[in-house]
């Protein structure tokens, strides 16, 4: 999946991007520069999120607060203020665009609890039917640290997930993951990633910015989360003018090494039969290997077939239940659950493995 060619796409922004730390204002030339690339992505009938921080870099130079950590209470003073002067610099720069701009403060709570990742979700997928560009944030201003991400790659994955987005662009200060910290002797950038492997775990590093707090480690988590949720993932450096096109001719060369294992979730793929065998069609003559999460589906056994016949190696089969004699009945298919059927009728299709996918709503 190119940037060019993705058809939702969710760009995350850090703060050394766009705030000038010595000066504490925003890089307005580069976010210009930025708002060109999203109105060529909006043009072609592209989806755009945007997942902006910023917030607290910029309301710490207004309020005069020292440099390095700081405190709960002046991370969220800071919050405050800068989250009014970043929304209106995004609503200026896309309004010139011609895109009307949203604004969405988000907690881990809204993407934990179900009621509000519902609504939240509700709300994303109506801005972004209206044409609208949603800006999301962290909501730091009433976040504490038992509820709050404390960094906008994880939050801008959750997103990526909750919207089904197909892909997710972390611009950074750093132009990629390395086998070493970049500057060491002997590191090598990693053009790709196809599973998160703890060798990979290894190579990720510690934040080095003042005004992020964020780092390689963080990155690697949200690739996790976002390839779970069946989009790829971009890291890459924000530092040049038109950071998204620059992206897409990098990825002109990627693809020539021939990506062929995906997941594909439930949004993806919903229980529409027709919906879901076009998708098998493709992915069969793409030559993919493939796994899927689904709810469960009761007599579907043709589809099931179909999947398997089109590389589906794994089905995670939706179960609302940790009770150890719903899961042995389960696994022996003498529970009448539509789990228990679903296991059975997939696993007679020839896919190699079906797991339970525990699907528990919080409260909320």
């Amino acid at each position: 999946m190119k940037v060019a060619t993705a058809r939702r796409l969710v760009v995350k922004i850090g703060s050394a991007l766009l705030v000038d730390q010595a000066a504490g204002k925003l890089k307005r030339a580069w976010l210009a520069s930025l708002g060109d690339d999203i109105a060529a992505a909006k043009a072609r009938g592209a989806e755009v999120v945007i997942v902006s921080s910023g917030a607290i870099a910029l309301g710490r130079r207004m309020l005069a607060l020292p440099k390095g950590p700081l405190k709960l209470e002046e991370s969220q003073a800071a919050a405050a203020v800068g989250q009014i002067a970043l929304a209106q610099a995004w609503q200026q720069m896309l309004g010139e665009r011609n895109i009307v701009a949203g604004q969405v403060l988000l907690t881990l709570n809204d993407t934990e609890a179900r009621r509000r990742y519902l609504n939240a979700r509700a709300t994303l997928f109506t801005l972004l039917a209206r044409g609208a560009a949603p800006v999301i944030n962290e909501n730091d201003t009433v976040a504490t640290s038992e509820i709050r991400y404390g960094d906008n790659d994880r939050l801008a994955a959750r997103v990526t997930a909750m919207i089904s987005a197909d892909a997710l662009v972390l611009l950074s200060d750093i132009d990629g993951l390395y086998t070493a910290p970049p500057g060491t002797p002997g590191a090598e950038r990693v053009k790709v990633v196809r599973e998160i492997t703890p060798a990979i775990e290894a190579m990720a590093g510690r934040a080095v910015s003042d005004v992020g707090k964020g780092g390689m480690i963080t990155k690697i988590e949200a690739a996790r989360i976002a390839m779970g949720g069946g989009a790829r993932m971009v890291i890459a450096s924000g530092h040049p003018m038109n950071p998204l096109s620059r992206i897409d001719a990098e990825l002109r060369q990627i693809a020539d090494l021939g990506i062929r294992h995906i997941r594909i979730s439930d949004d993806h793929f919903s229980a529409n039969h027709r919906r879901c065998a076009a998708i098998c069609g493709l992915l069969k003559r793409y030559g993919m290997q493939w796994r899927a999460s689904v709810r469960s589906w009761p007599s579907a056994g043709p589809l099931y077939r179909r999947m398997a016949e089109s590389g589906c190696l794994e089905v995670s089969i939706g179960v609302e239940s940790a009770d150890p004699q719903v899961l042995k009945a389960m696994r022996k298919g003498t529970n009448p659950s539509h789990a228990s059927i679903a296991a059975i009728e997939a696993r007679a299709t020839g896919i190699r493995t079906v797991r339970a996918l525990f699907m528990v709503s919080t409260p909320g």
